[in-house]
This record gives C-alpha cells, sequence and structure tokens, in this order.
C-alpha cells in the first residue's frame, strides 16, 4: 500500500496581481461543480485583485476550503486558481485519472472534512491528502487504467470547448437578432 503523494506532488507556483491578464485563464472555487471530476468553467483572470497559484491543463484542482463540498476536478486548461484551491500534479499522466477519483471519494473526503482545521472556514491540508493510502499500481495497471479513462477525458475536454464556442457564438449573435441588425432568412425553415 501506497499513499497519494507516492503518485503527484503538490505545486505551489504563486503568481502575482502584476501578471495576471486577459489571456490567462482563472478558476475559483465558484467555477469548481461539486462531485464532477471534470471541470467545464473558468474567466480571465484580468482585474483579479490577489496572488493566485498557477496551474497547468492536466492538473488536478482539489478546493481546500470546506472539504465536504467535494470540489475537485481536472483542469481542461492552464491558468492561475484560487489559493483555497490545492494543486496537485500527476508523476505522470497515466496517474490523472487514478489521482482524481482518489482525490474526490467519499471516504477521503469524509476523512478531510473531520480533521480540517478551522470552524467556520474549515480548510484540509496538503499533509493529511499526502498521507492518504492508495493501493500501489504496476505500470501495466497504470497503462490500462491510462487507456480506458483517456479517451473520456479526451471527449469530455472536447465537449466543453465547443460548448465555450457556442456560448460566445450566442452571446455574438443575439444581441444582433434581437435589435434587428442581422436577420436569418425564413426560407426552409418549417412552419
Amino acid at each position: 500500500m501506497g499513499v497519494l503523494a507516492d503518485y503527484c506532488s503538490l505545486v505551489k507556483e504563486s503568481v502575482k496581481v502584476s501578471e495576471l491578464h486577459s489571456e490567462l485563464n482563472y478558476i475559483g472555487l465558484e467555477h469548481v461543480p461539486r462531485g464532477s471530476i471534470f471541470l467545464d468553467s473558468w474567466i480571465s483572470a484580468e482585474g483579479l485583485a490577489s496572488n493566485k497559484s498557477r496551474f497547468q491543463a492536466g492538473d488536478i484542482l482539489f478546493g481546500k476550503l470546506r472539504p465536504y463540498f467535494k470540489k475537485v476536478g481536472v483542469a481542461p486548461v492552464a491558468g492561475v486558481c484560487s489559493t483555497d484551491i490545492l494543486v496537485l500534479r500527476p508523476h505522470s499522466a497515466a496517474l490523472r485519472a487514478l489521482i482524481a477519483i482518489v482525490a474526490s471519494s467519499d471516504p477521503l473526503i469524509d476523512s478531510l472534512s473531520a480533521s480540517s482545521t478551522g470552524t467556520r472556514m474549515p480548510r484540509a491540508s496538503w499533509n493529511d491528502l499526502a498521507r492518504w493510502p492508495v493501493p500501489r499500481l504496476t505500470a501495466e495497471q497504470q497503462v490500462r487504467l491510462e487507456s480506458s479513462t483517456d479517451l473520456l477525458l479526451e471527449r469530455l475536454a472536447r465537449l466543453t470547448f465547443e460548448s465555450k464556442r457556442l456560448e460566445q457564438l450566442r452571446d455574438t449573435l443575439l444581441p444582433e437578432l434581437l435589435s434587428g441588425r442581422m436577420r436569418v432568412p425564413a426560407e426552409g425553415v418549417p412552419a
């Protein structure tokens, strides 16, 4: 038996306010859905007023504030996140799904919730997360796990980006259509 820290590391790369710009993606706790291991929401980091933590696409973001909210997910983009999010970097891409599944498991979340510090705003610690027992996987088992989960994660990422493009298209076209500046021909549209 091993521990979670055998498979990933905590990334502590701080980004100063002066380095935040419009091209940089930002994920706050409000963008992390409860109980889902895939993140589909983020905004521009422009205008944020405090230091953030840097993450890469494929990192696991773990919301340490109120861990019982179960805000854990695989980042589909690179960017910066709230400092109330722990950035976990898999030692290899083959371990990404394993880390996401273990980090979002009910027994781990329950344990971290019970051991978190602070009464009004309890926070989980990396030390407790790092020591969580995880079965040791052979290289063959890691490859099998990666091959069965990578296609799903890639498909979810493609669908997320497609949804984002459709949202942008809607936000661009809708005001034009509603104002009458743009018209759609009625030909070919069933009555």
